[in-house]
């Protein structure tokens, strides 16, 4: 098994092999980001926040970057070619403009790192599951007995990945800074991921989890449910932006407890005394699990003011507006009680 030396101040160490070839894998010590003092370089006037998984979409250097001009983002992907479409995000001039090392934002870094509980302050290696939907990859294998397994059943490859604790890169940013957002999508670690912070989660005012409700099957082995994750995010310090019920307080088919739009909940959860932001509204989105009550689905017009309608697939809109049925027979008008639809 090779190992992976994830950062030092001082470059590498002597003697040490810069590229180690096993039976099943090439492997290289490359420089990632550069440190300062141990530090990534990171304006001291601007704030921070983190992104754990960003895949290839609804990522934050799109998302969040454009809506607040103070804030500074480092994000971290194992998968090598996430990582990379996310350092050609940099906006750039001609093909050999000067990209700066680690950049895929002017105001942000990418990691190519796995974020996951224990292990050395250092790093160590850990197998990732690389499934056939690159959504569906994560350190966690698959729970073949889930009934939601359409996207996630199939892992293509197991890859050797260097990983650090939460609190491992809250030290590299700097150990007196708030972290005014983090997002995670860790695909069924969000929890443990958090958890890893240690004692830094004092620093945290606002992250957000995928959270599975309470009434749907979960895609990992030893994946928690919405109701253990509001418990220990309460024990954190931490409580939901809005109402959160963790099973839905009306019934629904087991079509919609086998879908990734009623199953999966994006919660955003404030420090106590942390109020949530405007431009972070739209990141708590809970769906059927922040509704007080339901509107009859022939109500008038005048009696869907301040609902979020659902039809289909999870599909809504807050006025009415009706969306082609994609084989789900059942139309849900939900008084709401979210912050945002």
């Amino acid at each position: 098994m090779a190992t992976f030396l994830l950062a030092a101040p001082l470059g590498l160490p002597v003697g040490l092999p810069a590229v180690e070839a096993s039976d099943d894998g090439l492997f290289a010590r490359v420089e990632i980001a550069p440190l300062k003092n141990g530090l990534l370089p990171i304006p001291a006037n601007m704030s921070v926040a983190i992104e754990i998984g960003t895949s290839d979409r609804d990522t934050l250097d799109r998302e969040l970057l454009p809506y607040d001009n103070n804030l500074f983002l480092v994000s971290a992907e194992p998968l090598i070619d996430k990582y990379a479409r996310g350092l050609a995000r940099f906006p750039k001039g001609d093909g050999d403009t000067f990209q700066p090392l680690g950049h895929h934002n002017p105001r942000g870094l990418i990691l190519p790192l796995a974020i996951s509980d224990g292990g050395p302050a250092a790093g160590e290696i850990k197998t990732f599951n690389v499934g056939a939907n690159a959504g569906c990859s994560s350190m966690l294998p698959v729970d073949k007995t889930s009934n939601r397994l359409k996207w996630c059943r199939h892992t293509k490859e197991k890859r050797e990945v260097p990983s650090v604790t939460l609190g491992t890169l809250l030290q590299w940013i700097g150990n007196e800074r708030p972290i005014e957002f983090i997002k995670i999508d860790a695909q069924g670690m969000d929890l443990r991921v958090i958890e890893s912070a240690g004692s830094a989660i004092s620093r945290v005012r606002r992250f957000q989890l995928e959270v599975i409700s309470d009434d749907c099957h979960g895609l990992y082995v030893g994946q928690p449910r919405c109701s253990e994750v509001l418990l220990h995010a309460e024990k954190l310090g931490f409580s939901p932006a809005a109402e959160v019920f963790c099973k839905p307080r009306v019934p629904r088919s087991p079509k919609w407890r086998r879908t990734a739009w009623g199953c999966e909940l994006e919660v955003v959860f404030l420090a106590r005394g942390v109020a949530i932001t405007e431009p972070l509204k739209r990141f708590h989105k809970v769906a059927m699990n922040g509704c007080i009550g339901m509107a009859p689905n022939d109500a008038p017009p005048s009696e869907l003011n301040g609902t979020l309608v659902m039809e289909g697939a999870g599909k809504w809109s807050r006025d009415g507006h009706r969306v082609p049925d994609d084989g789900f027979r059942e139309r849900y008008l939900c008084r709401k009680r979210l912050i945002t639809s």
